[in-house]
């Protein structure tokens, strides 16, 4: 059994990224890359970490990024010694994966990294974690069989399966989402697939800014 905690640069990128090409094809999502961790680090300054414990061919991998909570309040006024840090989800989803969740002992892995991830926060200083576990790969029935966690749902997340004919898709849309679209039409808004080249990259995000 091994338990690590990797960054996201130097050797240890590598090691991560190996961590995560070792995961079956369904399983390898991009919240997990040390490259997608490292937008938060050039961004806002979070540092991304992985932690990943691997025993018996069977893996747990948790990505995460570490946020100061120096300018806080009660710790200024405190005037505490100590650099503190939370850890958080990245945007959108993740917490811990385990790459083989149908074996017996994946319940009793997680629960091992777990004690281990534990003390390394003490360890370092860590009070807090905030995790936003993954909708579709399943790792939210892994944390609730082991118990190291009782999520909470805060907001729904709503999947569309784009395999029926346009006639069913329509009729399971809701009456103000249909009046919404016919609007649109009307007004005469065309949605087409672009490339994502700098032109339409950079039209997406004066869209996205000023919305």
């Amino acid at each position: 059994m091994s338990f690590r905690v990797l960054q996201a640069d130097g050797p240890d990128a590598d090691a991560w990224s190996e961590v995560v090409c070792r995961y079956p094809t369904h399983l390898r999502d991009v919240h997990y890359t040390p490259g997608y961790g490292r937008i938060y680090e050039h961004t806002y300054g979070q540092r991304p970490m992985l932690a990943v414990m691997e025993r018996d061919g069977n893996t747990v991998m948790h990505a995460f990024v570490r946020r100061a909570l120096d300018d806080l309040a009660f710790l200024t006024q405190a005037k505490a010694t100590r650099h503190y840090e939370d850890i958080a989800t990245p945007y959108g989803f993740g917490g811990p994966l385990l790459a083989h969740p149908e074996r017996e002992d994946s319940v009793q892995l997680l629960r091992d990294f777990d004690a281990h991830f534990r003390a390394w926060c003490v360890a370092e200083g860590v009070p807090a974690e905030f995790i936003c576990l993954h909708p579709v790969l399943g790792n939210i029935e892994a944390v609730q069989a082991s118990g190291i966690a009782d999520p909470v749902p805060p907001k729904e997340v709503v999947v569309i399966d784009l395999l029926p004919s346009i006639e069913q898709l329509w009729s399971a849309v809701s009456r103000g989402t249909r009046s919404s679209i016919q609007r649109a039409r009307r007004e005469g808004v065309e949605v087409s697939r672009v490339d994502p080249d700098r032109v339409a990259l950079d039209a997406f995000q004066r869209l996205y800014l000023s919305t």
